[in-house]
């Protein structure tokens, strides 16, 4: 499209890992560097899903005692003012997400 000179913004639910310098997306790259032997394509959805195994490890880890469902939970919705390597998480009980972040991408 920027042969044709026609610019677009796109929103995504994931910080650009070409333009930001987050902690998590510097873990990112980095393991797909390691995992790119295999031929993985990155994109978004790769990244989203990343982000979404490292942090429930990252939350799975802080549960006192056994883990299921209803602790998972209980620790989710536990997340206040939560840094999670850059990305800033907080439990909304009305929408009941963790982060209300969209990213601008200009084409």
């Amino acid at each position: 499209m920027s042969s044709r000179k026609l610019n677009f913004t796109c929103t995504q639910v994931v910080p650009d890992p070409e333009t930001m310098n987050l902690d998590i997306l510097k873990e990112y790259k980095q393991d797909l560097k390691i995992i790119n032997k295999t031929h993985l394509i990155s994109d978004l959805f790769v990244l989203m899903g990343y982000i979404a195994a490292k942090l429930f490890i990252d939350l799975a880890e802080k549960i006192d005692g056994p883990i299921n469902k209803d602790t998972i939970v209980k620790q989710i919705k536990q997340t206040k003012n939560y840094n999670f390597k850059g990305l800033q998480l907080n439990y909304d009980t009305k929408t009941n997400e963790l982060a209300q972040n969209l990213w601008l991408k200009k084409e």
